[in-house]
């Protein structure tokens, strides 16, 4: 189904009152005012003006005494503030409103996880759990916490768990492939090096050989564990590569904050277990409040075959069969190429919306036309009845306001691209 303007902000910020069905919401009799103040405060955490949104949620407050609501509002304002005990203050108060708020005891995990009381974390989000059974991120942050004290068979129950209750969470997913690949390698070391140049595929048995070997799997980790999802090479020297991608690929998804550790992988047949990872560094990365969703990672010895896709810019035209190359989360192998065509272009709109079937983990891939130019990047998902929101949308589409499989994807125009990497000098004009 599809998003309404601003539920897709509320759904962010309180996804559990929307989703499940909790006792005294406090979305039960709000009045026109509170629930706008509601949609302001979530505007200006979205858009991290966290001291304004942390003003506003104290105003419904004033408004309104009792509504839990407002008070885990300020405690997510408090918490990217780094003020952790104002933050687990703020949701007890929540708590003492509505005892069976199984968001704020999740929240209070989420401190007490960054101050590193990891059994009381644990402890917080089984009370979430209580509350609430089906409610899948508490599973998924007791796997972290698992993974983090190397205990890896629990931490792998934990996510299973997760995926169980809720098999679209990317992000338990994700955690559960990075779980698995651990404890593989510490069970069974691969070799200290492998040139993966030794394990490839002819052209002839693989025709999209160079244009794989150019589009990277980024692995980023961050405060909710692993993100996985695609970028492509625009630009070699030497022994060194630039891969772009997409920001929210790179970034915690709740604070948009990037991550400090990032790693790649190139295509070859080696497994999950053997392929060589390369340590990345953020180049170029735009703003979290900026429109534009794009980064550009640095590479260093890479293997002399990998080269940067070429580019093809101007007109696009209806039906035009595409390949969309990346790494969903819905597909145990990854390297994925779909077929697709073009639905819709036009020259003023910077997405294109692509019928392909596309999922978490496409994020940042190359669109390629028959000729294997990249005539595209891939940045969100949306279903097709959210069509007719495209043109008219006052905020931007991106994967995080989206489910995560659909029929439709959106790409950025290559123009789009392509500027902003002059902007920022790492293609010429």
């Amino acid at each position: 189904m599809g998003c309404v303007q601003n539920f897709c902000m509320l759904r962010r910020l309180f996804p559990i009152l929307l989703t499940v069905s909790l006792v005294a919401t406090p979305y039960v009799g709000m009045t026109q005012t509170v629930e706008q103040l509601f949609q302001q405060g979530n505007q200006a955490h979205n858009e991290g003006n966290y001291r304004e949104a942390e003003s506003i949620f104290r105003e419904i407050i004033t408004i309104d005494s009792n509504n839990a609501g407002a008070y885990v509002g300020i405690g997510l304002a408090l918490d990217e503030q780094g003020k952790l005990e104002e933050a687990i203050a703020a949701y007890k108060k929540a708590l003492e409103i509505n005892p069976n708020y199984g968001l704020a005891y999740y929240n209070i995990g989420v401190v007490l996880q960054k101050q590193g009381k990891l059994e009381e974390a644990i402890a917080a989000y089984k009370k979430a759990i209580d509350i609430d059974p089906n409610f899948a991120w508490p599973h998924n942050n007791i796997g972290l916490v698992l993974y983090d004290q190397g205990k890896l068979e629990e931490a792998i129950a934990a996510f299973e768990k997760a995926i169980e209750i809720d098999p679209n969470d990317a992000l338990a997913q994700n955690n559960l492939k990075e779980a698995q690949r651990l404890l593989a390698r510490k069970n069974d070391p691969p070799p200290p090096t492998i040139d993966d140049r030794d394990y490839l595929p002819t052209e002839t048995q693989e025709p999209l050989l160079k244009k794989l070997r150019s589009t990277a799997r980024i692995i980023a980790t961050t405060s909710e564990g692993a993100s996985i999802g695609t970028g492509w090479v625009i630009q070699r020297q030497g022994n060194t590569v630039l891969i772009v991608t997409n920001r929210h690929v790179i970034s915690d998804k709740k604070s948009k904050r990037p991550s400090n550790t990032i790693e790649v992988e190139f295509y070859s047949t080696l497994n999950n277990i053997q392929r060589p990872r390369y340590q990345a560094k953020i180049e170029q990365i735009t703003d979290s409040r900026e429109d534009l969703d794009l980064a550009v990672l640095k590479v260093e010895a890479i293997p002399d075959d990998i080269e940067a896709l070429t580019i093809k810019s101007g007109w696009i035209q209806r039906s035009l069969e595409i390949t969309i190359i990346g790494h969903p989360y819905n597909i145990n192998t990854p390297w994925s190429a779909v077929k697709g065509e073009v639905m819709n272009y036009d020259p003023n709109n910077n997405f294109i919306p692509l019928d392909a079937l596309v999922a978490d983990g496409n994020s940042g891939g190359p669109v390629l036309n028959a000729a294997g130019e990249v005539i595209a990047m891939m940045v969100g998902i949306r279903l097709k009845n959210d069509l007719v929101a495209i043109n008219n949308r006052e905020t931007p589409i991106f994967l995080e306001d989206a489910r995560s499989t659909g029929d439709v994807g959106l790409a950025y125009r290559i123009e789009i691209v392509m500027e902003k990497l002059q902007d920022w000098g790492v293609l010429s004009n």
